[in-house]
C-alpha cells in the first residue's frame, strides 16, 4: 500500500519543515509527497533545495488550498490514496504504518476516508442535557456526528476508531477516485472555515468515514498569527454558519 501525500501551504517554512521532517521519518520509497507552496518565491526556492530529493514541491503563484490541492492531486493520478495534510501538522511515530495498514485491510469496502488522530484537541464531551440538546437537534450527543444546526461534534482525540458523519479537511487520506469525481469547491478564506464539514458531509451518504484512533497526530496552530479574541470569532462564525448548513 503506498499513499500519496499532499501539503498545501503559503509562507509558513517553519511549520512546513516540521511536518516534513515528522513524515519523512515514517514514509516509505513507494510514498509520494507533493507540497503546494503559495507566497514568497525565494523562500520556496531555498525549501526546493533542502528537500528537492525527497519531496517534489511545486510553486503556485495563486495561493488558495482548494487550486493548491487540485494540483497535488494532479501529480498522484496513480495512487488509490491520498492524503490532505495541512502545515499545522506534526505526525506522531508510526503514524503513517497504522493508516497505511488499515487502508491496506479496509480498502476494498465502502471505505472513502480516514483522519488521522489529533490526540492534543478537545475531544467531544457528554454531558447531562447532551441528550436534550441532541433531541432538539441543537448540539449532537456523539463524537463525529453533525446536529440540525449544523454544530459538530468533534472528532479529536478519540479513544477507540469511530465511524462519523464528517472528516479533517487537513489530515486525512481520501480515496483517489472521490477526490477527482467530487473536485472541493468550498470557498477560500484566510482561513477556510468549515470547508471540510461542506465537502465530507454530503459523502457520508455513499462512503464510511472514519478516524483511526491509533493514526495519531498534533495540530500545532501557529497562534502568533491569531487574533486576540479567536475564541469569539470562531464561535460567531460556527453560529452563521450552522444556520446556512441547515438551510443546506
Amino acid at each position: 500500500m503506498r499513499l500519496g501525500f499532499v501539503i498545501p501551504t503559503k509562507n509558513r517554512p517553519r511549520e512546513l519543515r516540521r511536518l516534513l521532517y515528522s513524515l519523512l521519518r515514517q514514509a516509505i520509497k513507494t510514498d509520494k509527497i507533493v507540497v503546494v507552496f503559495s507566497g514568497n518565491e525565494k523562500t520556496y526556492l531555498k525549501l526546493r533545495k533542502k528537500f528537492l530529493k525527497k519531496v517534489t514541491l511545486l510553486y503556485q503563484q495563486n495561493s488558495g488550498q482548494v487550486l493548491q490541492r487540485k494540483l497535488g492531486i494532479q501529480k498522484l493520478a496513480q495512487y488509490k490514496w491520498i492524503c490532505f495534510l495541512d502545515d499545522d501538522i506534526v505526525l506522531l511515530p508510526d503514524a503513517v504504518r497504522h493508516m497505511r495498514n488499515y487502508l491496506s485491510a479496509k480498502s476494498d469496502g465502502k471505505l472513502g476516508a480516514v483522519s488521522f488522530n489529533l490526540i492534543n484537541e478537545k475531544k467531544h464531551k457528554k454531558s447531562f442535557f447532551g441528550g436534550i440538546y441532541s433531541f432538539l437537534g441543537i448540539r449532537p450527543a456523539i463524537a463525529g456526528k453533525i446536529s440540525a444546526s449544523g454544530c459538530i461534534g468533534s472528532i479529536a482525540s478519540v479513544d477507540k476508531t469511530i465511524k462519523t458523519e464528517w472528516v479533517l479537511g487537513g489530515a486525512t487520506c481520501w480515496r483517489s477516485s472521490i477526490l477527482k469525481n467530487n473536485p472541493n469547491k468550498a470557498p477560500v478564506e484566510s482561513w477556510a472555515f468549515a470547508e471540510d464539514v461542506n465537502f465530507s458531509f454530503p459523502l457520508k451518504r455513499k462512503w464510511d468515514l472514519i478516524v483511526l484512533k491509533d493514526a495519531k497526530a498534533l495540530h500545532l496552530h501557529p497562534h502568533q498569527l491569531r487574533p486576540d479574541n479567536w475564541n469569539s470569532i470562531v464561535l460567531r462564525r460556527q453560529f452563521f454558519y450552522g444556520y446556512f448548513f441547515n438551510k443546506k
